[in-house]
């Protein structure tokens, strides 16, 4: 109950320039956040697990030095 209490708060009370930053952070540090997914991924696999998001995470940070789509403003 209290993490579902704290996303919600968290999603919406996110200012625009708050909102701006991590879509800017994101494109700028893309590349060393997927190595590190990457290698998330191997210890997931390494103890028998799938590692279906950081798998899935992987795919969006490849995507992002091509910037992230996005509305005029936020």
């Amino acid at each position: 109950d209290w993490f579902s209490e704290h996303i919600s708060e968290t999603l919406t009370t996110i200012s625009p320039a708050f909102l701006t930053r991590l879509v800017d952070g994101t494109s700028e540090h893309s590349a060393r956040r997927v190595h590190e997914m990457n290698a998330a991924a191997e210890m997931v696999e390494a103890t028998g697990g799938e590692p279906h998001m950081t798998r899935a995470t992987v795919k969006v940070l490849e995507s992002a030095p091509d910037g992230i789509p996005r509305r005029s403003a936020f």
